[in-house]
């Protein structure tokens, strides 16, 4: 069984999600701190303290009671595992919706054959309630004949089939992988239960594997060691009497040397939880839901791809994983997100929903462009500029000079600017709307303050014209962003960081420029001409160069950058 849909209503921070659906697959849920990933990931996992939402859109004054919270939860995939439910029943009866049949037998023969049967489930802190697709009228006992066939019965009593299938998903299908630090270095021995929540069975349950399934213990160790490398062999081996405690090996097993395995109570954060995730997969005989709260914040972004690869070598299981770390959705690749935000001044988060389609058309703009996803994580809106050097120094300017405006900002480099400049109005019109689907087609996508580029060698008028098909373009007011940097102590600077000199760089011609030529000659061949004439001659190499350039002039002359800054702070604040 797995989770199909959810909605929340007057619980945590949520007024009404309206329903969510979940990937079969691989679901992330992303948003910043305290905007309710962990709540959503609470309502998942059936919590009955759920909290009720207050804000002014539901608790208009102090003195007014909230509304009750509820949770409605679908989940699907039941049909196929309602004989094996009922095997393990230790009850002969079960009481089942007759609504959709003459009787109880017909009615269980029917859910033997959906592939996908949704149970909803609203709960909240007064009631619980189930139906099987819509509220029941109609209910029958269902007995077991002792050669396991089912009859119909009047009367009799027995627990509710709705509500066994629903204890099933919720206990067994079931598992919540908490960020905080696990208590699971030793515990008493185990036999065939399932692990527990809190996984403290876990040492138990690893030695029982370890004694009877070398063969699935040694499938588990290889998984641990490709997550975690510096896990070379695990073992749990007896602390007392009563007890066993799990030991990480630092060398191979080959070396017999168990003299240096190290107390799993002595290791770093994340090995305990990459234990529970690899004991899970190799034990589980049948598909489970796995809710894993913020993976980046007990593993490196390293050990987060590898176990994300061991997700997708295990798909008959739905991971829905809650993150801020653009490392996980990377590794990911999720069929479904869910974005959580919260508005300036609103006390309910908001969720927004994208498919695999609208995942798909976002990252094929994404590869247009030649950005990432990830590369918005965090924002609130972008500035395209012109290149690299503009992507890297953009940021530091402001830093030193506007640092106000670089709260929720990204600052990314188009793919082509020559898009913008050519001739063809359909050609500036295609490129401009690229970046204008990408702003707008995606709640994680956060939307253009403008595009700012080299002015290069544009008269007036041709700015103009541009400006009138995009009005977001702007223009630098000189050539391009070296005519800002040809300060001849920063270029001495970068010289030596190559190792060569240049003298009488102060007086050099090249760098005697009116205000004019200041704005408008080729900063580029100015700056190649004199790192060619040093000794030794070196190449100047944009963007290597020019950031040695502005890293100098920002730590040791920013005024200097102070124009280049309010340019690019004007087009941040016209933008808004």
């Amino acid at each position: 069984m797995k989770l199909a849909r959810m909605r929340i209503q007057n619980a945590w921070c949520f007024l009404d999600t309206d329903y969510l659906s979940f990937a079969p697959g691989m679901t992330i849920v992303v948003g910043q701190n305290n905007v309710g990933k962990t709540a959503l990931l609470s309502a998942i996992k059936f919590d009955y303290t759920t909290p009720a939402h207050r804000s002014v859109a539901n608790t208009p004054s102090r003195s007014a009671q909230p509304p009750q919270p509820q949770v409605t939860i679908e989940i699907t995939g039941v049909g196929s595992e309602i004989d094996l439910l009922l095997a393990r029943t230790e009850n002969t009866e079960v009481t089942i919706s007759t609504d959709l049949a003459n009787n109880a037998v017909e009615m269980l023969a029917q859910l033997r054959t959906f592939k996908e049967l949704r149970i909803e489930w609203p709960h909240n802190e007064q009631k619980r309630y189930l139906g099987v697709g819509r509220r029941r009228r109609n209910a029958e006992h269902l007995a077991r004949n002792p050669d396991g066939t089912y009859r119909s019965q009047a009367g009799g009593g027995g627990s509710d089939l709705e509500h066994l299938l629903l204890n099933e998903f919720g206990d067994n299908g079931l598992f919540r992988l908490r960020s905080e630090r696990m208590n699971i270095a030793s515990g008493a021995y185990a036999g065939d239960e399932a692990l527990l929540p809190d996984a403290a069975n876990l040492p138990g349950l690893l030695h029982a594997l370890q004694s009877k399934n070398t063969a699935r213990f040694l499938r588990l160790c290889d998984m641990v060691r490709r997550v975690l490398p510096t896990a070379k062999h695990l073992q749990v081996r007896n602390d007392d009497a009563q007890r066993v405690e799990i030991v990480i090996w630092p060398c191979q097993a080959t070396s017999e040397r168990d003299d240096l395995a190290i107390p799993l109570v002595q290791c770093g954060t994340g090995v305990s939880q990459v234990l529970v995730m690899a004991y899970l997969l190799v034990s589980s005989e049948h598909p489970r839901t796995f809710i894993i709260d913020e993976p980046n914040s007990f593993l490196h972004p390293g050990a987060v791809f590898k176990l994300i690869e061991l997700f997708r070598e295990h798909p008959q299981h739905q991971y829905v994983i809650a993150t801020h770390s653009p490392e996980v959705v990377m590794a990911a690749e999720p069929e479904t997100i869910l974005h959580i935000e919260r508005k300036d001044g609103d006390a309910a988060s908001i969720v927004s929903q994208l498919s695999l389609s609208d995942i798909a058309s976002q990252r094929r703009i994404l590869a247009d462009v030649g950005v990432r996803l990830s590369s918005f994580f965090g924002a609130d809106r972008v500035l395209w500029v012109e290149g690299q050097t503009e992507e890297y120094c953009f940021p530091k300017v402001l830093a030193r000079h506007h640092p106000d405006l670089l709260s929720g900002l990204r600052i990314l480099r188009v793919s082509d600017t020559g898009s913008f400049a050519r001739k063809k109005i359909k050609d500036i019109r295609a490129a401009a709307n690229m970046y204008e689907r990408l702003s707008k087609g995606s709640a994680l996508i956060p939307p253009a303050v403008g595009f700012l580029f080299d002015r290069e060698e544009k008269t007036d008028e041709e700015m103009r014209g541009l400006r009138q098909l995009v009005p977001e373009i702007h223009f630098l007011k000189r050539r391009m962003i070296e005519n800002y940097l040809l300060d001849s102590a920063a270029i001495r600077a970068a010289l030596r960081e190559e190792g060569a000199e240049l003298s009488g760089l102060e007086n050099d011609p090249a760098l005697q420029l009116s205000t004019v030529e200041i704005e408008t000659v080729k900063a580029t061949r100015v700056l190649g001409d004199l790192f060619g004439r040093a000794v030794p001659a070196v190449e100047f190499k944009k963007p290597h160069s020019s950031n040695a350039i502005l890293d100098w002039l920002l730590e040791n002359s920013p005024d200097q950058l102070k124009p280049l800054a309010d340019e690019v702070a004007d087009v941040i604040r016209a933008g808004k």
